[in-house]
């Protein structure tokens, strides 16, 4: 491996000599201009660029130097202080900016390149300065603290060695020479990630949201924290800029309105903010005015809302431990059993000649046994010796202990642990229970959702809201949890942030997990064709995406699942009276139904008195 390496080196060096070794004999490379040409040279050759912009004097610019060029897989495009092409601006990473003219045409270049934004940081630039010049005490007189330039100057001493420099914060520093056929350096010319040097970027901030983006004012100064901030803190210290955070005077992220965009949006598409931080949606329509970072996480939307009473019983309590269809078949299995029960006894009566139980007794007794024995209560049974009916009746006991034990089961632990059901537990189910409300955070991807909805459970969402305005929609999370505590209402926001609520308040319950909806990517826009976006998505790629950073922060603060608050559930309390009053009415119906027997038997029984007395004659 190591011959390998010494081998690829050599051929490498033997190479920059044949090159060096052509430019001085060329007929325009003399002597001169040998050493600036092979610095050039080799710069290129080591730098990741597609174009080379060539301002110079005119454009009869030596041909070995653009053939030279050419023949790195480069293309040279010729300009002067006149000429700017546009691409410049949104593809600096394509492109390299020399400038080889004279002091005058020099200084009338970079007024030009500053006021086109061509001087920030990540464009490239390599001025060739003339030999009598003196960087010292003349460069300052040209450029400024924000510019980022390289410097070729020849070698007063040895013509053809180059000085190479560095322009930054003011500040001029040699960070290599080249001499002897090679260059030397003690920095990078170009690093990968550039060092912004001090630069100050405006990021437009929207702080709605208490755990990702949180305004807070300690001693009459302002400071945002947060998920975001964070992030934000991270690429800063990693590309070595500063920012200052602005606020959209609607304190909103940005819609169409009039046909131009307002908020944080709008800040961007009119050039008064770089970048923008906060949970923003990818949005086809967003796309037309703004560009995106690489997505930083991803979100979905729940329903958060209040938590029903989990200590107030249902007055019918004793009907919750079985399913409505469960008693609607138990009520048909005792019709069932007193069915086969009276007309096997009374078949049995009518085989064995039992003339002391009458047909309305064999009735009577046949239909207390069936309703006796599904309470699990014993009752009397007219004499039978038919293994028909003992079948019948053993089976008809069995099937009433299993019932009975389930239901005693289910009661002890619906009394043990009360859990309440939620008003709704889908989306669907906000939309079609009548009584539901709901509430969106306005100007907001939410909004922007269900108001383009076309057909679907979301359009049917946004009509809804719309017959509720101005009610449903807020502008604040803190608005939006406040109507959530009224009952019947819930609120639409992040899961993560509703798990956080749901953490802190238990008062509050959010919709199952697995019911939650519009799953998509959370990303930071930035303006449209924003020069620093490929620098950005590269930064935060490394230290934000690869390291599991924004994972590792809901992990952290528990944000991943919804609060589990079945402790509180399961305290017992004193059963109030209200709480059994189902059992009262209960009671009270089998009470006015047996008055209501008592006076159909007694009136049975004296019309059937009455006709007896009548038929033996008896006054």
């Amino acid at each position: 491996m190591q011959l390998k390496q010494i081998i690829i080196c050599f051929i490498f060096e033997c190479r920059i000599f044949i090159e060096s070794l052509y430019l001085s004999t060329n007929h325009y490379c003399n002597h001169s201009h040998y050493g600036i040409i092979s610095t050039l040279y080799q710069t290129l050759n080591s730098l990741d660029v597609r174009y080379v912009v060539i301002f110079h004097e005119n454009y009869q610019f030596p041909d070995c130097i653009v053939s030279r060029i050419n023949s790195l897989g480069k293309y040279v495009e010729f300009a002067n202080e006149g000429y700017w092409n546009k691409d410049w601006e949104s593809m600096p990473d394509e492109y390299l900016f020399l400038v080889w003219t004279n002091v005058s045409l020099m200084e009338s270049i970079i007024k030009e390149g500053r006021k086109q934004g061509l001087f920030r940081p990540l464009f490239k630039w390599i001025i060739i300065l003339p030999t009598t010049f003196s960087i010292e005490t003349d460069i300052g007189n040209y450029l400024t603290h924000s510019d980022s330039v390289i410097l070729f100057h020849n070698d007063l001493l040895k013509s053809s060695n180059v000085l190479i420099y560095k322009w930054s914060n003011s500040t001029v520093e040699n960070i290599g020479h080249f001499s002897n056929g090679k260059i030397n350096l003690q920095k990078h010319i170009f690093q990968k990630y550039p060092n912004f040097e001090d630069y100050q970027f405006f990021v437009a901030i929207v702080p709605v949201d208490f755990i990702q983006m949180k305004k807070t004012k300690i001693k009459d100064q302002v400071f945002y924290v947060g998920l975001f901030v964070k992030i934000l803190d991270l690429l800063a210290e990693k590309l070595k800029f500063r920012y200052k955070l602005l606020e959209p005077d609607n304190l909103q992220f940005g819609i169409i309105e009039n046909g131009s965009w307002n908020g944080a949006i709008g800040m961007l598409d009119n050039k008064k903010a770089d970048l923008a931080i906060g949970p923003y949606n990818v949005l086809e329509q967003r796309l037309e005015a703004v560009d995106f970072m690489t997505a930083v996480g991803s979100e979905t939307l729940a329903i958060i809302m209040k938590r029903p009473d989990h200590k107030v019983l249902s007055s019918f309590f004793i009907t919750k431990p079985l399913k409505p269809e469960v008693w609607y078949s138990y009520l048909a299995f005792v019709i069932l059993a007193f069915a086969f029960i009276y007309l096997y006894t009374k078949l049995d009566v009518h085989e064995n000649n039992m003339r002391v139980y009458s047909e309305y007794s064999v009735f009577r007794l046949s239909l207390w046994y069936a309703i006796c024995a599904s309470l699990n209560q014993g009752s009397v049974l007219p004499n039978s010796k038919n293994s028909s009916v003992r079948i019948l009746v053993a089976f008809v006991w069995i099937t009433t202990v299993v019932v009975i034990a389930i239901y005693t089961g289910n009661l002890i632990a619906f009394l043990s642990v009360r859990k309440a059901k939620l008003p709704v537990e889908t989306l669907e189910d906000a939309v079609t229970n009548s009584e539901f409300r709901l509430v969106i955070l306005g100007s907001s991807a939410h909004e922007f959702l269900f108001k383009t909805a076309k057909t679907g459970v979301f359009r049917k969402a946004w009509e809804k809201i719309e017959k509720d305005l101005p009610y449903s929609i807020v502008y604040s999370l803190k608005d939006g949890l406040e109507r959530a505590k009224n009952q019947n209402t819930g609120f639409v926001n992040e899961r993560s942030v509703m798990n956080l609520v749901s953490h802190m308040d238990c008062d509050y319950v959010t919709t199952p997990v697995e019911n939650d909806f519009h799953s998509r990517s959370i990303a930071f826009p930035v303006q449209k064709h924003w020069p620093y976006l490929e620098t950005f998505n590269n930064a935060l790629q490394e230290v934000v995406i690869e390291g599991g950073y924004v994972e590792k922060w809901k992990t952290d603060l528990n944000l991943t699942e919804p609060a589990n608050c079945e402790s509180q559930e399961r305290i017992r309390e004193a059963v109030h009276f209200h709480e059994i009053i189902g059992v009262l009415y209960l009671f009270s119906i089998g009470l006015t139904i047996s008055v209501i027997v008592l006076f159909i038997e007694k009136t049975f029984y004296r019309i059937r008195y009455r006709l007896f007395r009548n038929k033996v004659g008896v006054n």
